[in-house]
């Protein structure tokens, strides 16, 4: 292989490393809690409400939690397609919102909401690498060694903003209105609503899964 393959190959497989390391987006949970009085109690049909009035947002976590849950074994329904935001703009009561979950057969009531947002600017230094090579016509040169070998060698640095969400979820008994269970995450740099709705939900739903409050 060639130095100027080699060096290429080298870069590629950086670039690799950093993306799989810093693009991705992930949630963690950070804590939850059971309800001792609830233990052993699941519930099997539950209404997801994603407490914000940004209609998008709203959409994405309701619908990627409900997927989530669904692959779990457990039917739940987005709110938002129980009460759509012209339903909210009327500000029905607690007890009409209450009764109409009720009368749709919901046992839970799963609701999302955002308790921090926190952003920080960090600075990702550039990458290099050398490899001997004395041996090629090119080297003998500044000229000739730096126009083939510079770009291949040398990846600057840049800033980047990176953005951590703290979300916290909780479980309501739809008859009794008690707290069933509850747990906090981060999401780590979504780079849109959907893939940061997908990996929250994908870690609530398994949560709650190993916590026992679902079936």
């Amino acid at each position: 292989m060639n130095i100027l393959k080699r060096t290429t190959l080298v870069a590629m497989l950086i670039g690799s490393a950093f993306m799989l390391q810093y693009c991705g987006t992930s949630t963690k949970v950070i804590g939850s809690y059971s309800n001792p009085d609830a233990v052993g109690t699941n519930y099997s049909n539950v209404m997801v409400v994603a407490l914000t009035s940004n209609v998008v947002a709203r959409r994405a976590v309701e619908d990627q939690i409900v997927a989530a849950l669904e692959k779990k074994g457990i039917s739940a329904t987005a709110s938002i397609n129980a009460f759509p935001p012209s339903y909210m703009q009327k500000q029905p009561t607690k007890d009409e919102v209450l009764d109409r979950i009720r009368q749709e057969g919901h046992d839970g009531v799963l609701t999302i909401g955002l308790l921090d947002q926190r952003t920080e600017t960090r600075y990702v230094p550039g990458t290099s690498s050398y490899a001997p090579v004395s041996r090629y016509g090119y080297y003998g040169t500044f000229g000739g060694y730096y126009s083939t070998m510079y770009p291949t060698f040398y990846d600057p640095g840049y800033y980047t903003t990176d953005k951590t969400y703290v979300i916290e979820t909780n479980l309501y008994d739809a008859q009794t209105e008690k707290l069933i269970w509850s747990a906090q995450t981060e999401t780590y740099d979504p780079s849109n609503a959907d893939s940061g709705a997908k990996s929250m939900a994908a870690a609530i739903a398994d949560r709650m899964s190993s916590d026992g409050v679902t079936q």
